[in-house]
């Protein structure tokens, strides 16, 4: 079985954004983490 997982950072100034999305290009995780 194979999952695969796209994880992407966004590194802007104040505010950094961290998507996750499966294998069908859905979103799992969508989360604006400030410093």
């Amino acid at each position: 079985m194979n999952n695969n997982t796209t994880i992407c950072i966004d590194l802007a100034k104040e505010v950094f954004q961290v998507a996750v999305f499966n294998q069908a290009g859905k979103a799992k995780l969508n989360k604006e983490v400030t410093a």
